[in-house]
């Protein structure tokens, strides 16, 4: 796109005017050669601050290619895992995690035998609150699933710039047809009052008119380089056939032919470009060394300079192109890799989030409340279920201090990833479903468990799949009773869980966060999750996990 002239523009003018000064001889003719001068020096100034603008962008689209060239989309993506862990778990901590350490502090200021109904009523605020963030967090970590198409991110490059280089045919514009027509009048300025007092034998309203309509021809620099170049040609060719008649000089010969010269240069050198140039500096040249021989000289080293540098702007203009698509395909590649990598780390850190948290809160909520409708009847069932509530606390901050966070990362520790087994050094927690059923019948549920050994691969999302049924069945059924089956076959692990409640609302089977997060962690080993169930007929969460590894989760 064409930009506005600067300070620097209007510094070259200058400079130019000042040596055109300097230069001219002091004669009848100072007048006339110090505006050819200036506007020679100042088209020439312009052209070779171009072509180092343009070196200098392609440089620095070339070192911005090897930049990226150099790193690797892996390494990125790690990169932004880490620093998304880092995010995430300071949310997790500002907000879960403080809820689940306020319920532990009220359980452990309570005392045996003061009234527990405060403390229980405290619990049950902080269990929704806690409910309510963690709704609020997967809504987040989910949010991209809707938005995200699939695609990469386009190449990115000026179409402006890559159409000027590749093709410079366009269409013809008004200001195209104004840059001509001022041209074609600075050259009947320059014809009416410096050639006229200079060899007022050679101006004519033909010579008028033939240098008027070359000048003109540079309405075409830019829709058509080729054609108007050879116009221009064949005018300057017809005036030096005619005896008598010939193309006045002037600054506009500077402008015209320079800008034609130089937009041919700057354009992919075919037969269709190259062509044109040769025949307008060839004519154009010889007419000069033939009518007016003194201009002759400056007029050959503008035609060469002006393709000369036109030609390194083109080159240049090429190259950051070229380096602009391939900076814009690696920057392409690395954010696809990044954002896979955040995407996969968001929806494990949501599918762990909803897994440790979601039951912890159920069982601190229905516990609390048990604690409370049961003083003072029944003291020591109070006491049990506030012991319940600090175990559950307990075994959600323990899994939560499991999840990968930016302190393994940091330390070298390998980082337990979601599904994973236990790693060295961080904390234990058990894939036991025994104990899990064992803790929600000690809650009151009516549990029945018939469960056969599985590879230890599968133990960490059969614990999972059964966990989530048991506190969907403890939210949505409470009282009804849940038959757990878990069966090993020679190439399958077949899971079951059913229960006797009044089973899904309409329109809600299957649905929600916890079932969707089963689905995905069945998916990335290869296995399926389905639900059945209708309105008053119960609901049934069926899980098939292959034995074999057959999906690198």
């Amino acid at each position: 796109m064409p930009r506005r002239p600067d300070l620097v523009d209007l510094a070259i003018a200058c400079v130019a005017f000042a040596f055109a000064l300097v230069t001219s001889p002091h004669d009848g003719t100072y007048v006339g050669t110090v505006l050819f001068g200036t506007i020679v020096g100042t088209v020439l100034g312009l052209l070779l601050r171009l072509g180092v603008q343009t070196a200098r962008g392609a440089l620095a689209q070339d070192r911005k290619a090897r930049e990226l060239g150099d790193i690797d989309p892996g390494e990125a993506a790690r990169v932004a895992v880490v620093q998304e862990r880092a995010r995430l778990s300071s949310d997790v901590e500002a907000c879960i995690r403080g809820s689940l350490h306020r319920v532990a502090g009220e359980v452990a200021a309570w005392r045996d035998g003061d009234d527990p109904r405060p403390r229980a009523r405290r619990i049950q605020a902080h269990a929704r609150e806690a409910s309510s963030e963690l709704r609020r967090q997967l809504g987040l970590l989910r949010a991209d699933e809707a938005t995200d198409t699939g695609e990469p991110a386009r190449a990115a490059g000026s179409a402006d710039e890559g159409a000027n280089v590749a093709r410079p045919q366009r269409a013809l514009e008004r200001r195209d047809l104004l840059l001509g027509g001022a041209v074609g009048a600075l050259a009947a300025v320059e014809t009416v009052t410096i050639a006229r007092s200079e060899m007022p034998e050679a101006v004519g309203p033909l010579p008028l008119a033939l240098t008027v309509l070359a000048a003109a021809t540079l309405a075409g620099w830019r829709a058509a380089a080729s054609w108007a170049a050879l116009l221009c040609a064949c005018v300057f060719a017809v005036a030096w056939a005619l005896p008598d008649v010939q193309v006045l000089s002037g600054g506009w010969m500077m402008v015209t032919l320079g800008g034609l010269m130089w937009t041919l240069g700057a354009a992919r050198w075919t037969p269709r470009t190259v062509a044109p140039a040769l025949v307008l500096a060839i004519v154009a040249s010889g007419s000069r060394l033939a009518e007016d021989r003194d201009n002759a000289g400056i007029l050959i080293v503008t035609l060469v300079l002006a393709w000369s540098i036109g030609a390194v702007v083109g080159w240049n203009r090429r190259r950051h192109l070229q380096a602009s698509t391939r900076a814009a395909t690696l920057q392409s590649a690395i954010d696809v890799a990044r954002e896979k990598a955040l995407r996969s780390e968001r929806l494990a850190t949501a599918r762990e989030l909803h897994d440790v948290v979601s039951h912890a809160v159920g069982v601190i909520a229905t516990q609390a409340a048990a604690a409370e409708v049961s003083w003072p009847a029944d003291p020591t069932a109070s006491k049990q279920a506030l012991s319940t509530v600090s175990d559950a606390v307990e075994r959600a901050l323990a899994e939560l201090d499991r999840a990968p966070g930016p302190d393994s990362v940091r330390s070298g520790r390998p980082a337990a990833l979601p599904d994973s087994p236990p790693v060295e050094g961080l904390p234990v927690v058990s894939h036991d479903l025994g104990a899990l059923v064992g803790r929600l019948r000690a809650a009151g549920m009516s549990v029945g468990l018939d469960a056969e050994p599985v590879p230890q691969r599968l133990e960490p999302i059969v614990y999972r799949i059964v966990q989530e049924c048991l506190t969907n069945a403890a939210r949505h059924a409470p009282g009804a009773a849940v038959d757990v089956r878990v069966r090993t076959q020679a190439n399958n692990v077949d899971v079951r869980v059913t229960d006797d409640g009044p089973g899904p609302s309409r329109g809600s089977a299957g649905s929600g966060f916890g079932l969707t997060g089963l689905r995905e962690r069945a998916a990335l080993l290869g296995g399926t999750v389905r639900t059945l169930g209708s309105p008053g007929g119960g609901f049934v969460v069926e899980a098939r996990l292959p034995v074999r590894e057959e999906v690198d989760a």
